[in-house]
C-alpha cells in the first residue's frame, strides 16, 4: 500500500461519522487506490514480456483522471470535459450530441463541491436504450428494447447529484427519503442519470456507485413502485422493485438529482 494511501485511510479513521470533511477525503482515497492499482499494473507490465505498445489506456479514464487533476473547476472547464467525454461514448450508439455550456457560475460550482454535489451531463435523446448500447457491460433489463420501465419526468442537460460510491440517505423509508429530497430542492433519480453518473464515477475513482449499498431511485418504476438499484463490481447494473415502502435498513439509501 502506498505512503497516500495509507495516510487517507488513516485520516477517514480519526473522523467523526457526521464530519464534513469525510466525503472529501473519501473521494481522495478512492482516487488514491484507483492510481495505486495502476500503478501496480504497470510494475507488474515492466516485469513481463508486454510491450508498451500493448498497453491500452481507456481514455475515457484517462480523460477523467485528467480533470480530476485539475485544481479548480471552472464552467469552461466542465463544458470541455462533458463535451469531450460524450464525444467519445455518443459514436458507440450512432449519435452525434449537443453540449450546452455549463450554466452553473464558478461560485455556484464551489458551493456545490463543497455541499458534495457533482455536476453531470445528461444530452437530450440519448434513452436509456442507447445507454445499453454504449455501455454493454450494464446486461441489464432497463436498457433491452420495449422494457416496462418508466421515468416519472426526464430531466436533460446539466443535472446535479451527490458525489458519493455509497448511496446518500441512508436507513430512510421510502416517504423519509422523498421528504429528504424535497427538502433539498431536487427531485428522485431516474435511471437513466443514475447510468450515467455511475459510468463517469467509475471512469474518475475506479468504483461503481452502490458495490456496498442500494439506492431507491424515485425517478423511476417498474410495475408501479419505485425501483432500487446497485452496480456489480464489473459493471453489471441490478435494477428492481422489491422493496415495501416502508422498508429500512442501514445499507439502504436512496439519490436525486436536480436541474437548474
Amino acid at each position: 500500500m502506498f505512503r497516500a494511501e495509507q495516510d487517507l485511510l488513516q485520516n477517514l479513521a480519526e473522523l467523526p461519522e457526521n464530519d464534513s470533511q469525510r466525503l472529501a477525503v473519501e473521494g481522495l482515497l478512492h482516487i488514491a487506490q484507483a492510481h495505486n492499482a495502476l500503478a501496480r499494473q504497470i510494475e507488474e507490465l515492466s516485469r513481463s514480456d508486454v510491450t508498451p505498445e500493448a498497453v491500452v489506456v481507456d481514455p475515457l479514464v484517462a480523460l477523467a483522471t485528467e480533470f480530476s487533476a485539475e485544481g479548480v473547476k471552472t464552467p469552461e472547464r466542465y463544458t470541455a470535459y462533458w463535451t469531450n467525454r460524450w464525444n467519445i461514448l455518443a459514436p458507440r450508439a450512432e449519435l452525434t450530441v449537443e453540449i450546452a455550456p455549463c450554466n452553473y457560475s464558478q461560485e455556484e460550482l464551489q458551493q456545490l463541491h463543497e455541499d458534495g454535489w457533482a455536476l453531470i451531463y445528461r444530452p437530450e435523446g440519448v434513452t436509456r436504450e442507447h445507454l445499453g448500447v454504449i455501455h454493454p457491460h450494464l446486461q441489464s433489463w432497463t436498457v433491452e428494447p420495449g422494457n416496462t420501465l418508466k421515468n416519472e419526468q426526464e430531466r436533460t442537460g446539466w443535472l446535479v447529484v451527490k458525489d458519493s460510491a455509497d448511496s446518500p440517505h441512508l436507513d430512510t423509508t421510502e416517504a423519509q427519503l422523498i421528504q429528504a429530497i424535497q427538502e433539498q430542492g431536487v427531485h428522485g433519480m431516474t435511471v437513466d442519470t443514475y447510468i450515467v453518473f455511475g459510468e463517469e464515477l467509475h471512469d474518475r475513482t475506479g468504483v461503481y456507485p452502490d458495490i456496498n449499498t442500494w439506492s431507491r431511485l424515485p425517478g423511476s418504476r417498474g410495475g408501479g413502485r419505485v425501483v432500487d438499484a446497485r452496480r456489480l463490481t464489473g459493471g453489471r447494473l441490478c435494477v428492481d422493485a422489491a422493496w415495501a415502502p416502508a422498508d429500512r435498513y442501514p445499507t439502504m439509501g436512496g439519490r436525486s438529482e436536480g436541474v437548474k
